[in-house]
């Protein structure tokens, strides 16, 4: 752990900080940014490391890249609050979709911030949650707020299905580029034909693109492939 003596931020108590970034370069640099403003800092790169760490109660807060390897970002904080750890969990996302972001919200996170405005804006979040509040990237929070209102009820994994279900992708095809099981790919189909009220993959990617899930004429390529035989 690396101690930062000079610490000084505006009534923001000396912080024990995890940071938690798959690549080491990126790690150091965003513990360098966050120096500044906390009291010391730790590093590790994985999502396993990450919860272990934690939930020995010597961490205050974490700021962690949402794809680690072994756990991710977003499974690394799931797990910490099933384990009943309420210690605060800044998110970095390389992009703020509004799927990715909901779903790091609703599984806890105090903060949420785009990875590439990572620098004042982080330090920002980590005195905003300290106090209490809870961060929003301004650009993440854009992004939901024009989001079609269908958006905000798709998980991001959802998200990925419909679209590759837009693409053409046969199940097996989809389970093996998401790392999911086709049995999985299934149960996310069908609950997204009962979430847009339709009875197959045609009529749901007519209604995905009227909501601008999907890019438009993705349902005429759909058509065209099902009549193929070739692909049948």
């Amino acid at each position: 752990m690396k101690d930062n003596t000079s610490f000084q931020a505006s009534g923001v108590p000396a912080l024990r900080v995890l940071v938690a970034d798959g690549d080491p370069g990126q790690a150091q640099a965003l513990a360098d940014t966050l120096s500044p403003v906390v009291g010391s800092y730790e590093i590790t790169h994985d999502g396993y490391s990450l919860v272990k760490r934690v939930l020995t109660g010597a961490i205050d807060l974490v700021v962690s890249d949402m794809t680690l390897p072994l756990l991710s970002g977003l499974q690394a904080l799931q797990k910490l609050r099933e384990k009943g750890s309420s210690v605060p969990f800044i998110a970095l996302s390389a992009h703020g979709d509004p799927a990715c972001t909901r779903e790091a919200l609703l599984s806890g996170c105090n903060g949420f911030v785009v990875k590439q405005l990572a620098g004042e804006e982080l330090c920002r979040a980590v005195e905003a949650v300290v106090r209490g509040y809870q961060y929003l990237s301004p650009s993440a929070l854009t992004a939901i707020m024009l989001a079609p209102p269908m958006t905000h009820r798709l998980s991001r994994r959802q998200g990925q299905v419909i679209n590759c279900v837009a693409e053409g992708f046969r199940t097996a095809e989809i389970a093996s580029s998401l790392g999911i099981s086709p049995r999985t790919v299934e149960s996310h189909r069908q609950a997204l034909l009962r979430l847009f009220g339709v009875h197959n993959s045609i009529a749901l990617i007519r209604e995905a693109e009227k909501q601008g899930l999907v890019r438009q004429g993705m349902t005429r390529r759909m058509a065209e492939m099902s009549m193929d035989p070739a692909l049948s």
